[in-house]
């Protein structure tokens, strides 16, 4: 790797579509979620996806206090809101909205 480049066979494991549908259902647990947006606070949309497992899963009051909290973090430290995308689901998790049951 000293090319900067990862060797060849941790790209074919990376592109596998075994390895994107492990991470999917890894990544669709409010757990998983919730450690993976405190090692990266600033992800956007991992933020919306734990906002929509916790959602899911039957702790509406925990999804919105996650945005309260994204929300909070990114008007103090960026000086923005979040976005459109965001904004939504929040306002649908609000309303209870049928859009959000599980696939």
């Amino acid at each position: 790797m000293k090319s900067g480049l990862p060797p060849a066979s941790y790209s074919r494991r990376r592109n596998s579509p075994l390895s994107k549908v492990t991470i999917v259902a890894f990544l669709s647990r409010p757990i998983c979620l919730r450690l993976f947006t405190a090692e990266h606070p600033w992800r956007e949309h991992a933020t919306g996806q734990l906002m929509l497992a916790l959602h899911r899963s039957g702790r509406r009051a925990d999804a919105l206090a996650v945005y309260s909290t994204f929300r909070s973090a990114w008007a103090c430290e960026l000086g923005l809101d979040p976005g459109h995308d965001l904004q939504m689901l929040h306002e649908q998790i609000l309303a209870a909205g049928p859009a959000l049951a599980s696939p």
